[in-house]
């Protein structure tokens, strides 16, 4: 977890990440400031990712970018400036109804 502040005349912004291993399947929403995003698929698309996020009237101007390497899936959730200064409340998985296949 990095914050948006400025360092040496220059923002750096807030990344947060959310990650499963990329075997689970389902849906699941995020939690944000009190508000749930729509619920998606947990294998969705990173644009799937940042409109569900954005719809939420706690949640500015965000990029998502979604990656896969040794077994894990992650999405990275980077609050950008000027909508997000400062250190961002916690994202966390909400309303998930989640399985992985390599759990016997």
């Amino acid at each position: 977890r990095s914050y948006r502040t400025l360092l040496n005349g220059t923002y750096v912004d807030e990344e947060q990440t959310i990650s499963m291993a990329d075997t689970v399947t389902g849906t699941l929403a995020l939690e944000f400031s009190g508000e749930h995003t729509q619920v998606f698929d947990a294998n969705a698309p990173a644009m799937a990712v940042r409109d569900a996020l954005v719809a939420l009237s706690s949640v500015g101007d965000v990029e998502v970018l979604k990656s896969a390497a040794d077994g894990v899936r992650s999405f990275l959730v980077r609050f950008l400036h000027p909508t997000h200064v400062g250190p961002q409340p916690r994202l966390s998985v909400a309303n998930a109804t989640l399985t992985d296949s390599a759990a016997g």
